[in-house]
């Protein structure tokens, strides 16, 4: 899901939730205000829910469809 981000989001989401960096950290290692990173975090986060869930629904619609063929 990470992978489906823009760069700057994804760099920030593994900054923060791999690496164990705060918010502050991440911005003051960018030049950017802590809002900025915050929001961004935010909306990389929103973006991944919809990817997971827009690939669960596939996947659940996929085995749906095999099960159906395999009677």
């Amino acid at each position: 899901a990470i992978s489906s981000l823009p760069e700057k989001q994804a760099k920030r989401v593994y900054a923060h939730f791999i690496l164990g960096m705060s918010q502050t950290e991440i911005a003051k290692a960018e030049g950017v205000s802590k809002m900025a990173v915050s929001y961004s975090i935010e909306r990389a986060l929103k973006s991944m829910e919809k990817f997971l869930k827009n690939a669960l629904d596939w996947l659940y619609r996929e085995a749906i469809f095999e099960m159906a063929y395999e009677r």
